[in-house]
């Protein structure tokens, strides 16, 4: 098992790094390749203490695993309370091409998150916990800013996104003809440019 990091200060982890090694994070794969920190399937106990990890990015990963509750509440177990993770997918409900990838074995939806938010009609079925701070949809992609909740924080329940905002893009007809992507609302972890988001040119959606 991995624990905290030196001098006791909490891991940030690089999940499914692949080539996109970052300097001072753990960079984790299940293939050993020039820069990988840690080898491991994430489909197992995830190798880290629990509460020992800060930050987490998470980039074309969780749809290559076979159980999304398993993978949530491992996240959930390795991060300390406010733990920063961002999780980015293949939005494969409006793309279905990304299934054409024989290794994605999990569709993610653009509403997973809700579903482990504090207080949730079905909180019940996960002790995982997550206030969900940011988030994205677009044609092709999905993007969560989330931090885990593991003790009564009401300021951080605070900055939980209103998920009813995003419904009527989330759920209403789409059309690419422009071939212009989706993108509801402008957020401050995920800007437009970086992401190579095509904007709305006639007003913001």
């Amino acid at each position: 098992m991995y624990g905290i990091a030196a001098g006791g200060v909490a891991m940030k982890l690089n999940l499914g790094s692949g080539s996109d090694i970052r300097p001072g994070w753990t960079n984790v794969d299940i293939v050993q390749i020039p820069g990988v920190d840690v080898v491991c399937d994430l489909d197992e106990r995830w190798p880290w203490e629990d509460d020992s990890i800060e930050q987490v990015w998470a980039s074309d990963v969780f749809e290559h695993l076979a159980d999304k509750m398993q993978t949530m509440e491992e996240l959930w177990r390795v991060c300390v309370h406010g733990a920063f993770c961002e999780v980015e997918t293949p939005n494969m409900v409006y793309n279905p091409a990304a299934w054409s990838d024989p290794t994605h074995r999990t569709c993610w939806h653009p509403e997973n998150m809700e579903y482990f938010r504090p207080g949730h009609a079905w909180y019940y079925y996960s002790k995982a916990k997550f206030v969900t701070v940011d988030m994205q949809h677009t044609a092709f992609r999905l993007f969560w800013c989330l931090r885990a909740y593991k003790e009564h924080d009401p300021d951080l329940m605070a900055q939980h996104v209103n998920y009813e905002r995003w419904r009527d893009a989330w759920r209403g007809p789409i059309g690419f003809a422009d071939g212009r992507d989706i993108l509801p609302v402008q957020t401050s972890h995920f800007p437009a440019a970086e992401l190579r988001i095509r904007t709305d040119p006639m007003g913001e959606r």
